[in-house]
């Protein structure tokens, strides 16, 4: 019998059990995720959205012996996922992806926690919650952009202190993205990279007045970032940066959210191995 670790909420494991089921009854013996059981060498399935591939990451303190990951997707946004074929949670994916090659994919770190597609912050960290909702349920990604005009009616800017391959400035901006990945916010495109980027992030800062000027941001990021708006969008790539707001703010990491007043971004030299 084949054994593959199962790390997944016990909520999507009720939602999912006829997938699971089907997989016990192919001859799989899924076993519940255990930090000191596992080899480099072991396969887990993960079943949830960026937030859940986010927690199994940070489980682990040593990066250098990670399992390899098949990865189904069944969040809210599935942003990350986005970046690959097979990702919805059937029995069909399960075995092209069980039977795939694996790729390394590198993981992008901030004051030493580590994040796979995208970290967002300002007002925009305020658009997703990581808990359970109604509406979340109800609407699924619509959730996101509901929550965002919902948020936007009062944007707060900030002004952020931000040092950007050594060198420093300011912006003036109600929040702001920092990418490896493609995709935020339930399919926003916030990247010119057809793939993850192991050695530069896409950096976004949104200085829209409202909610108007938010939409006409969101959908500038659609067209190549050369013509962007630099009024609504201030757009740039690099390959570390510091930011600096006035005094403690949140930053989500995949969708999880992190507290500090100063976060150091960088490409770490840690990567998770997924089968594609």
């Amino acid at each position: 019998m084949n054994k593959l670790f199962l790390c997944a909420s016990e909520e999507v494991q009720s939602t999912h059990k006829d997938l699971l089921q089907e997989i016990r009854n192919e001859g799989f013996n899924l076993t519940p995720y255990n930090q000191q059981e596992y080899s480099k060498n072991s396969r887990v399935l993960v079943l949830g959205g960026d937030g859940s591939l986010n927690y199994f990451l940070n489980l682990h303190k040593d990066k250098e012996t990670l399992p390899q990951i098949l990865y189904l997707a069944c969040g809210t946004g599935n942003d990350f996922s986005r970046l690959f074929k097979n990702r919805e949670p059937t029995l069909t994916n399960f075995f092209q992806l069980i039977k795939g090659s694996t790729i390394d994919l590198p993981l992008a770190e901030c004051n030493g926690e580590y994040f796979i597609n995208v970290a967002s912050g300002g007002e925009l960290a305020k658009i997703t919650n990581p808990k359970k909702e109604a509406n979340k349920e109800r609407l699924g990604k619509l959730s996101y952009y509901l929550e965002g005009f919902k948020a936007s009616m009062s944007l707060k800017k900030s002004t952020y202190k931000v040092s950007i391959d050594g060198s420093t400035r300011k912006i003036e901006a109600f929040g702001y993205i920092v990418a490896q990945g493609v995709y935020a916010g339930g399919g926003i495109k916030v990247s010119q990279s057809a793939n993850i980027h192991p050695c530069l992030f896409d950096c976004l800062f949104f200085k829209a007045e409202g909610v108007v000027e938010m939409i006409r941001s969101f959908i500038e990021l659609q067209k190549d970032f050369s013509d962007l708006d630099n009024t609504l969008v201030d757009f740039f790539k690099c390959k570390s940066l510091v930011i600096e707001p006035k005094g403690k703010e949140i930053v989500k990491l995949d969708g999880e959210p992190y507290s500090d007043s100063k976060f150091y971004f960088k490409h770490s030299t840690k990567t998770l191995s997924f089968l594609v």
